[in-house]
């Protein structure tokens, strides 16, 4: 993605925040705390020289609720993000497996992630699911890879300057959430859907983030009714 698209879409949720801040009636609630869980991380490749598979990382943040109505809400949730791809197979290597058992080869990539999201909670009592979506702007902080073949001792190469150092990318799920006493818990699923390629190299084939984060978190009210 070039840098004015990216620019352009920055300035766009920058709007689209500022508009729903500005809208909110003054009894609106507001929430902080933290959220964390696992990502089950993977690359979507043009390539057909590569195999590539699910690799479990991490995420953890901060969060920022602004209720904006009893079922909208407006989401501001940083955070950093492990991503990356379990490599199966690929050229010069073959399949992985094949070089004995322990072996492996990934890549691994962490980002700072700064969403944006709307919030929609079904007007119910006790324990209310809700749906959740919105864009994500990802900043490249750390790109490894990864690899042990048998008996060999595990290799880490910095790669970072193979890749862009920002990623644009879509969320959307779902979870539940319950009030108790001033705090709210919830647990929810998260698909993000990369819009970016990722690759620096425009001769390879293109590469954009996929994953399936499953997150808990809590949050107090700090102001409100």
């Amino acid at each position: 993605m070039r840098l004015e698209q990216i620019t352009k879409c920055g300035v766009g949720v920058g709007v689209m925040a500022v508009s729903l801040l500005v809208a909110a009636p003054g009894r609106a609630e507001v929430r902080v705390g933290g959220v964390g869980g696992g990502n089950l991380a993977s690359l979507a490749t043009d390539s057909t020289d590569v195999k590539l598979g699910t690799l479990k990382r991490w995420s953890v943040g901060g969060e920022l609720e602004l209720d904006l109505s009893r079922s909208f809400a407006l989401v501001a949730r940083p955070a950093y993000v492990g991503r990356g791809t379990d490599i199966k197979s690929m050229p010069g290597v073959g399949d992985v497996s094949s070089h004995g058992a322990g072996s492996y080869a990934r890549t691994e990539l962490s980002y700072i992630d700064l969403p944006l999201l709307v919030k929609y909670s079904f007007p119910i009592q006790g324990v209310r699911p809700y749906l959740i979506a919105g864009p994500s702007l990802g900043l490249l902080r750390k790109a490894e890879g990864v690899s042990k073949f048998g008996n060999a001792a595990e290799v880490r190469d910095d790669i970072k300057k193979d890749f862009e150092s920002t990623d644009i990318s879509l969320n959307a799920g779902a979870g539940v959430g319950t009030n108790v006493g001033q705090a709210y818990i919830f647990a929810e699923g998260l698909y993000g859907y990369g819009l970016t390629n990722i690759n620096k190299d425009v001769t390879e084939p293109a590469g954009r983030n996929r994953g399936l984060q499953f997150r808990a978190g809590i949050t107090l009210r700090l102001g409100g009714k």
